[in-house]
């Protein structure tokens, strides 16, 4: 547990220094967008009008256990990967900071406040 919170702290904090990259954003996206659209993806598969309610929340709870699985599974596979030891937990950490997006959110919402501040949109 201990790791954990280490991780999570260095990738806070090292997500609030650096944020994620503009030219990897341009490359390969962002593992939120990345989420995003598979969600999308699933929602258009199994929320269509057409189908019943109870198909439609079957679908949504498989979606969800789906979602769960990669995220397991990717973080898992990577825990392993990393091993263990100082560079494995910087490593991790590394890794960990390009999930969030805390410094992306707080731009673009300061843009948003300043706009309404200023004018409107």
């Amino acid at each position: 547990m201990e790791h954990f919170l280490l991780i999570l702290l260095m990738a806070l904090a090292i997500e609030a220094a650096a944020g994620y990259p503009p030219a990897i954003y341009q490359v390969l996206g962002h593992p939120v967008t990345w989420f995003g659209a598979m969600i999308a993806w699933l929602e258009r598969r199994g929320n269509d009008a057409s189908l019943s309610p109870p198909i439609r929340r079957r679908n949504g709870a498989a979606s969800v256990l789906v979602l769960l699985t990669i995220v397991a599974a990717g973080a898992s596979l990577l825990q392993y990967a990393l091993g263990a030891g100082w560079l494995g937990l910087i490593l991790s950490a590394v890794l960990a900071s390009t999930l969030l997006a805390q410094r992306s959110l707080d731009e673009h919402v300061a843009r948003v406040a300043n706009a309404l501040e200023t004018g409107g949109l």
